[in-house]
């Protein structure tokens, strides 16, 4: 496992995000890039968790895409965090803006995840940066600290929000691709029915 240097500048910060756009983007799938996102971001910050969630279609629902745990250097996916549940903390993330809980529990938006999921995983603060791609909020990127909760530093929030739009140009990139996967497959429809009937066009004539 690779050691990072503790972000705690602007310099810092430019020099980790270059690093972290190398890594990320150095997988040709969507999923490996998430993957490759999810744990240098907790490397580099040195946070027990990092974590990306997709909004389901109709928002009732988001559904953890990829979790990174650093001690344990292990990736997960699978749970489910529902609206009906948590209302308020899907309410704040539909406006958009960071959530940066210095103390999770006690945070508006995050203290309805206690019991749930807070005290289960033993999280203690948090950073939740929204997603969005074509300007519709897609998922959320989740930066959740171990152990005592302490105040996020400025480089950390500006960290979290490079990375969440990060994850939403990998969305775009692979949106892209699968547009001209699309293209290219239709293109050789075509010429695959027009070589089946070409022939007998020729014979009528």
């Amino acid at each position: 496992m690779p050691l990072f240097r503790p972000l705690s500048s602007s310099l810092d910060l430019q020099g980790a995000f270059a690093q972290l756009s190398r890594r990320g983007f150095a997988g040709h799938h969507l999923d490996e890039t998430l993957r490759q996102l999810t744990a240098t971001t907790s490397r580099i910050l040195n946070i027990e968790r990092v974590s990306l969630w997709g909004l389901s279609a109709q928002g009732e629902k988001l559904e953890c895409i990829n979790l990174y745990e650093l001690s344990r250097d292990q990736h997960s996916n699978g749970l489910t965090l529902r609206a009906a549940r948590y209302p308020e903390y899907f309410r704040a993330l539909e406006k958009g803006e960071p959530i940066v809980a210095d103390d999770a529990m006690k945070h508006p938006s995050t203290q309805e995840l206690s019991h749930d999921y807070l005290l289960l995983n033993g999280i203690s603060a948090v950073i939740n940066s929204p997603i969005h791609a074509d300007g519709e909020l897609q998922g959320v990127l989740c930066i959740e600290r171990v152990g005592p909760h302490a105040t996020w530093t400025s480089v950390q929030r500006l960290f979290a929000h490079a990375v969440a739009s990060l994850v939403s140009q990998a969305l775009l990139q692979y949106q892209l691709l699968s547009i001209k996967e699309e293209l290219r497959d239709a293109k050789q429809g075509k010429k695959i029915v027009q070589g089946v009937f070409r022939p007998l066009d020729s014979d009528d004539s």
